[in-house]
């Protein structure tokens, strides 16, 4: 089985840009107001891996594993302090410079198709064709015995089992009747 392994570096040049100015008004009270930055700039690079579980068992061979990592480093002129003066040598506001991210993703395939034609104003002629997927109970796939003596049975899990796939054809004829008025 094959998985993905990605990387790749970019670069950003932001012109006016807006970040969160802050001051004192005469009463005291904190002010907050979006503001226009002057420009920024934002280097970065991006690490990503992803691999189906195929080799898992049953329906557990669907889910898929996926990771990122990104490194920014960013640098913003034209943010003004309490004061009005401006500032130099920061970070674009909200960058963050590390991220790391990752999901578990469960993938099944399902496509469909669905046609409707209008043969009279009256008549609706319907056509589907689907794809569905049921998936067994918890209880059914978890490995456990049970032994009842009495009625000389034994019940067993089984976690190998798999969704139940089908694939499914519909026709449908619709035909409205309109009686006195």
């Amino acid at each position: 089985s094959v998985g993905i392994l990605s990387g790749g570096v970019f670069y950003k040049k932001i012109k006016d840009f807006i970040y969160k100015f802050q001051s004192e008004d005469t009463n005291g009270y904190e002010v907050f107001k979006p503001m226009n930055g002057d420009n920024a700039s934002i280097f970065g690079a991006e690490f990503s891996f992803q691999k189906q579980l195929d080799f898992l068992p049953g329906f557990a061979r669907n889910f898929s594993l996926y990771m990122n990592y990104t490194f920014v480093s960013s640098k913003a002129k034209g943010i003004r302090n309490e004061d009005g003066e401006l500032r130099g040598d920061l970070e674009l506001p909200q960058a963050t410079p590390n991220i790391l991210n990752g999901s578990i993703n469960y993938t099944n395939l399902l496509p469909s198709l669905h046609v409707k034609y209008n043969a009279t104003q009256k008549t609706i002629l319907r056509a589907a064709w689907t794809n569905t997927l049921a998936r067994p109970n918890y209880i059914d796939l978890v490995p456990y015995k049970e032994i009842n003596r009495e009625e000389e049975e034994i019940y067993l899990g089984n976690p190998e089992l798999t969704p139940t796939n089908s694939m499914n054809f519909d026709f449908m004829a619709e035909h409205y009747i309109v009686t006195g008025k």
